[in-house]
């Protein structure tokens, strides 16, 4: 069963600031993301004047875990990565969530979009969330479906939310860059 993620939020700021700022600086935008600690540039591949590939890791905060999935979580959900393709042209990101550590246990897939509005920049956010609490190493396949569910919660709790968080940490972080100048 997936998980969906569906949120947007106005920016009240010009969409080529927002856009610029979101692709520069998205790094700066853990301190108004919940449950997570920081986000690292992992790696940065220019595909042309239109497109670049982005990886990045983002630090979950240890207390999205709970004491009793720690013993089979703590090691795999330290940090997400993600893989992101920036489309300038279309102000649209797709993005992919992974855990490097156990292939296949998350799978979240979506976009970012970015639009005009009369209020500024439309921030819209859509993705799925797919996990699999089978695929944890030295779990056994009946366990992991007794499991599933507070996998199912972990994963939705560190993500879903810093998903959803995400159109107003960059309007925050414009906000505060505003402030400063």
């Amino acid at each position: 069963m997936a998980i969906a993620v569906r949120h947007q939020h106005i920016i009240p700021v010009a969409m080529d600031q927002a856009w610029q700022v979101f692709n520069t600086q998205l790094v700066d935008l853990s301190p108004w993301l919940p449950h997570v600690a920081r986000i690292s540039l992992l790696k940065e591949q220019p595909l042309s004047e239109r497109r670049m590939a982005l990886d990045y890791a983002w630090h979950v905060e240890e207390q999205v875990i709970p004491g009793v999935a720690k013993p089979f979580l703590r090691d795999h959900l330290d940090q997400l990565h993600s893989a992101t393709l920036w489309h300038h042209d279309q102000h649209l990101v797709e993005f992919r969530f992974y855990l490097d550590s156990v292939t296949g246990l998350l799978d979240c897939e979506g976009c970012f979009r970015m639009t005009e509005h009369s209020d500024g920049t439309c921030m819209d956010v859509q993705g799925d969330i797919q996990i699999h609490p089978h695929k944890l190493p030295g779990v056994p396949a009946l366990v992991g479906r007794t499991i599933r569910p507070t996998v199912e919660r972990v994963v939705d709790d560190a993500l879903r939310p810093a998903l959803s968080a995400l159109p107003g940490a960059l309007h925050q972080l414009i906000e505060r860059q505003r402030a400063a100048s």
